[in-house]
């Protein structure tokens, strides 16, 4: 996994269990449908780098909220 997947998984990962106020979590939705728009024009090639990452921190990790926010990123990006 690169050092560049980790840290844009870590981002959205974050952007997507945090918890606010209602504005900030507004403003956190909009970075999210944001980065998925901007990941939705990446080629085939650099969209199975990223799945891969995903796919390795999913069986590491065991905390429900982290394992809906990464299977959130294949689902967003695989419709």
């Amino acid at each position: 996994m690169s050092a560049i997947h980790k840290a844009l998984i870590e981002a959205i990962v974050y952007l997507a269990v945090v918890e606010g106020s209602e504005d900030r979590e507004d403003d956190d939705v909009r970075v999210l449908e944001s980065v998925i728009s901007e990941l939705s024009k990446a080629t085939p090639t650099e969209l199975e780098g990223l799945f891969a990452a995903v796919r390795a921190e999913l069986e590491e990790t065991q905390e429900h909220a982290r394992i809906d926010a990464l299977e959130a990123i294949i689902d967003s990006l695989t419709e």
